[in-house]
Parts: C-alpha cells; sequence; structure tokens
C-alpha cells in the first residue's frame, strides 16, 4: 500500500502544479518582489496537493478499494487524480467552475494561494503603468504593444469590440499629444495596460 500513497501523492502534486499556467508562473516571477512570499504559497500549494492525493489513498484503504484498483502505482495514481477530478464539482448552489475560479473544497484552497500572488502581482504593475504617466510617450509606446501584441490577435474578442479599443486608444493618445486632455487621457491608457496585463500574466518586452 505504501507504493499507492506515495503514487498517489505525487501525482495529485504534478497535477496541482500544471494546473497553473506556465506564464502565470512567470509573472509572479516577476512581479511578486517578495521571493519569499511566492515561494511559502507555491509549498502550500504543493502541500495541499500532495495531501489531497494522500487522504484520498487513505479513505480508498478504508473504504477497500483494494479490490478495485490493486494495491500498486495504478491504484495511487487513480487515487491521485480523484481530488482534482472533484475539485470541479461544485459545493451545493455554486455552478461549476475550473481550478482558476474554483467552488469545491479542494479548489477554494488551491485558488486562494493563486488569487493572493494575483493580487501581490497587480500591486506591482499597477505601480509600474503609473509610473509610465511621468513619460507619456512611453505610455504611448506600451499601450499600442500591448494592443497589437494580444489583444488584437486574441481570437475571443470580436472584431468590432477590437475597433471600439483601437479607436479608444487613438482618441486617448490624441488627448495626451495635443494637450486637450492630458489627464483624460493617461489615465485611459493607464487602466488599460494594467487591465490587460494582469488579465493575461503579460511580462514586460
Amino acid at each position: 500500500m505504501t507504493a499507492s500513497y506515495i503514487t498517489a501523492a505525487a501525482v495529485s502534486l504534478l497535477l496541482g502544479i500544471a494546473s497553473v499556467r506556465v506564464e502565470r508562473y512567470h509573472y509572479w516571477a516577476r512581479y511578486v518582489g517578495r521571493r519569499w512570499l511566492i515561494y511559502v504559497c507555491l509549498a502550500g500549494q504543493a502541500l495541499t496537493s500532495a495531501a489531497a492525493g494522500l487522504l484520498t489513498a487513505v479513505a480508498a484503504r478504508a473504504a477497500n478499494a483494494e479490490a478495485l484498483w490493486g494495491e500498486g502505482p495504478l491504484s495511487g495514481f487513480v487515487y491521485g487524480c480523484v481530488p482534482h477530478g472533484l475539485a470541479r464539482v461544485p459545493l451545493p448552489g455554486f455552478p461549476v467552475q475550473d481550478l482558476r475560479d474554483p467552488k469545491s473544497p479542494l479548489g477554494v484552497v488551491l485558488s486562494w494561494i493563486t488569487q493572493w500572488l494575483d493580487h501581490v502581482s497587480k500591486r506591482a504593475v499597477q505601480t509600474e503603468i503609473r509610473s509610465l504617466r511621468d513619460d507619456p510617450q512611453a505610455l504611448i509606446y506600451r499601450s499600442w504593444d500591448i494592443y497589437w501584441d494580444t489583444f488584437f490577435l486574441d481570437e475571443n474578442i470580436r472584431d468590432e469590440v477590437k475597433q471600439v479599443q483601437h479607436d479608444m486608444i487613438e482618441l486617448a493618445v490624441g488627448k495626451i499629444e495635443d494637450g486637450t486632455g492630458p489627464a483624460d487621457g493617461t489615465g485611459c491608457l493607464t487602466n488599460f495596460c494594467i487591465g490587460e496585463i494582469t488579465r493575461r500574466y503579460l511580462l514586460p518586452e
């Protein structure tokens, strides 16, 4: 039974790591200034995932499930997958969600960890982008760069929405360059950049 315990914990741990997109890890590494916070949160994620797999294996043994799967690594693999399948089962009264916004017991824990890192990262993004207000041309360049490299290429965004966003950026740039509304223009571009960076986990060029 020891092999199934180890396998269950390892499989659940790996699935927990893989549930977060690679670019999100890079995003945290770039914007979370306190490295210890990243290490603590990721260690918590790893321990939660491993413990979920281990507890499933223990519960299976208590229910005498070895009769179905045996006691080897195969049963451990199944037990390790079960918690992440259950993470997609909603708590009563909540709709089904994925691991990025879960409403299941395991999913709530994993989501809290990732949301905390996202929150800390967003504050750093806000500071970085708002500092560009002192250099309007840099803010304009960053806005167009984000628009053409990510927003425009997003197939999930309708063409008319892309055109509206393009026109809004163009209007904001005009207000900055002709002096008719520099505060309004920089505010528009600042909010666009912060929103897109935090939504897509973008890194600076």
